[in-house]
């Protein structure tokens, strides 16, 4: 129960970051959350595939971070 609390208010994080644009909170939730494929979104959206890779790799890996954070915070190992 802690881990999926952890991991919401993490993401509640990631998404209210205001550095964070529109596009990459779009790209992050339809391929990591969603699970669409990342040709599709890249389609629908007019980028390349490649965009779609880097962003949703940033995503993650900031996510992990705040995570990771949010752990060292409370203690929790």
């Amino acid at each position: 129960a802690w881990r999926r609390t952890v991991y919401a208010v993490a993401l509640g994080q990631l998404m209210d970051n205001p550095r964070l644009g529109a596009r990459g909170k779009q790209i992050f939730l339809r391929t990591a959350l969603r699970g669409e494929k990342p040709q599709a979104v890249a389609e629908s959206l007019g980028v390349s595939r490649g965009v779609v890779d880097v962003t949703k790799k940033r995503m993650t890996d900031r996510l992990r971070e705040l995570v990771e954070r949010l752990k060292d915070v409370d203690g929790i190992r």
